[in-house]
């Protein structure tokens, strides 16, 4: 999996930031600056976007993935986990479910399909 075609569901960021310019709409500067800290040092990010179905994030395209904020994602859905079906976080959204399945390295990761993608260029 490329880094730009999945989404990782964090518990431990407290917002959203995507570095895929395909998974958005509407790229603005943010009014506020977000100082991003991280293990990999620290950085001032000053977009915001839209994604559709989870809402604003952080973007910036120099980030080292797409992650979407565990807390963030559950005040907006029912987020449930039942590892005697499956290692994965599912997402009960409107009209679908999410999953976020764990991947070799330990991370629970959304595979975003071609479709998507497809769907917010046109």
């Amino acid at each position: 999996m490329q880094e730009e075609d999945v989404i990782i569901l964090d518990t431990g960021s407290s917002v959203g930031i995507v570095k895929d310019k395909k998974l958005v709409e509407n790229i603005t500067t943010s009014n506020t600056l977000l100082e991003l800290a991280t293990n990999a040092g620290k950085k001032n990010i000053t977009q915001e976007a839209e994604v559709p179905g989870y809402g604003t994030v952080w973007f910036n395209e120099d980030v080292l993935a797409n992650i979407f904020s565990f807390a963030e994602l559950k005040d907006k859905y029912q987020i449930t986990y039942d590892l005697s079906q499956e290692d994965a976080f599912l997402v009960h959204m409107e009209n679908k479910v999410v999953k976020f399945k764990r991947t070799p390295d330990g991370l629970y990761c959304y595979k975003v399909p071609q479709t998507y993608k497809e769907s917010l260029v046109s």
